[in-house]
């Protein structure tokens, strides 16, 4: 299958599709230090550096994968501070809802019957932040931090 990934950081989503048979036809990256990386390993797929210019998918899109970044929760930050959230987004995270919304902007336009949405566990934190029984989701969540630089290693 042919798919297009959103917020592609290094490709690990693209990697792991790859390595399952699919080809990866356009890639969309803002971050230069990924797009390079993106350009070395991924050689044939188109490469967009900003989601917005992005006006509909590509007609033979199978596959839509993103990752949906989430600024980390400060360590001093409590739950309850998280929930109050819900009414007023602080900038960043309003930021983040902004570029997730170009998923289901290209999906109105164009829909496509895959979607691989990769979800931090910070992000599925706040969204739950006042469900009931909570704590059961995150038995199995295992949260891993990295940068991108440390990341980019493991391709060289």
């Amino acid at each position: 299958m042919k798919f297009v990934t959103i917020f592609t950081g290094i490709g690990g989503l693209d990697l792991g599709l790859v390595q399952a048979g699919h080809e990866v036809i356009l890639q969309v990256e803002r971050d230069d230090r990924c797009a390079a990386l993106l350009r070395k390993r991924f050689p044939k797929a188109s490469l967009t550096r900003e989601v917005s210019d992005v006006k509909e998918l590509p007609a033979e899109t199978e596959i839509l994968a993103s990752s949906l970044n989430w600024p980390e929760q400060a360590d001093n930050q409590s739950n309850d501070q998280v929930v109050g959230e819900h009414l007023r987004l602080p900038a960043s995270c309003a930021a983040a809802v902004t570029d997730h919304s170009h998923i289901f902007r290209l999906l109105a336009v164009r829909p496509i019957s895959w979607v691989l949405l990769e979800l931090p566990v910070t992000l599925l934190r706040w969204v739950t932040a006042s469900t009931p029984g909570r704590e059961k989701i995150f038995t199995f969540a295992h949260p891993v931090r990295s940068t991108t630089h440390q990341s980019s290693q493991i391709w060289s």
